[in-house]
């Protein structure tokens, strides 16, 4: 009896197992079938910058023949709509998968701007310090850099951007860089009529620390429009220029 029973237990789990695969492939095929009635792209990030949009990737994948609607799941290439979408430069990473509904979903990672080059070239260098087109349909909001901006390397301008970023103080303070040559660099800053000349890009941090002590401690609202330049070039001293 033993026997028999282990022999009707196994029975039933090849059945069941046999069942299992069988209804898993059928399924895969009937779900291959389904006709994409609906695409959907999410622009990521687009309440900040709106590079690209969704009437964009509809017209790229409509000329290059990937569009999915009309289009059996099985005949879709998903591969070929990320790579066909990643050729915007604005973009940096695309996702698209298939819903079991028989739907495209598509998900559109933007590149992030971080500060603009208006010198000879006008562009956005982005937060992976990856060089990016200005666009009409966007204006990004971000720290500006002008002026003779070939005198000093980009990983300079970039790490002198990444700090004043990441300082609340200076974020808030400093709108525009304004490059002469490698030794004269001028601040513009949001609150004040002054410039500020910090010279070269050599101990940047110890010369902003300096001027935000001053700024706290040695100003008073009136004084803000008291000077027409603050010099940081000099050791332990703000030199105002009236």
């Amino acid at each position: 009896m033993k026997i028999f029973r282990s022999i009707l237990i196994l029975f039933g789990l090849i059945v069941t197992a046999c069942y299992i695969v069988f209804s898993m492939l059928f399924f895969s095929k009937q779900k291959d079938k389904l006709i994409c009635k609906e695409m959907q792209v999410e622009i990521n990030d687009s309440t900040n910058f709106h590079f690209i949009s969704e009437k964009d990737v509809a017209i790229m994948l409509a000329n290059s023949q990937l569009t999915p609607i009309g289009k059996t799941l099985n005949e879709i290439d998903v591969q070929a709509i990320e790579h066909e979408i990643e050729k915007q430069i604005a973009v940096k990473k695309v996702e698209c998968f298939k819903s079991p509904s028989g739907s495209v979903q598509i998900v559109v990672f933007q590149r992030k701007p971080f500060f603009r080059i208006m010198g000879q070239e006008d562009y956005y260098i982005d937060t992976e310090g990856k060089r990016m087109p200005t666009s009409l349909q966007c204006a990004a909001h971000v720290p500006i850099v002008t002026g003779n901006t070939q005198k000093i390397s980009l990983p300079a301008i970039i790490d002198f951007v990444r700090y004043i970023d990441k300082e609340t103080f200076w974020n808030a303070q400093i709108e525009q860089i304004h490059i002469v040559d490698s030794a004269f660099v001028e601040l513009t800053p949001r609150v004040g009529n002054h410039q500020i000349i910090l010279g070269s890009f050599d101990n940047y941090e110890k010369k902003l620390n300096k001027l935000k002590n001053f700024y706290i401690k040695g100003m008073n609202q009136m004084d803000w429009n008291r000077y027409k330049k603050l010099d940081l070039r000099y050791k332990n001293q703000v030199i105002g220029i009236k």
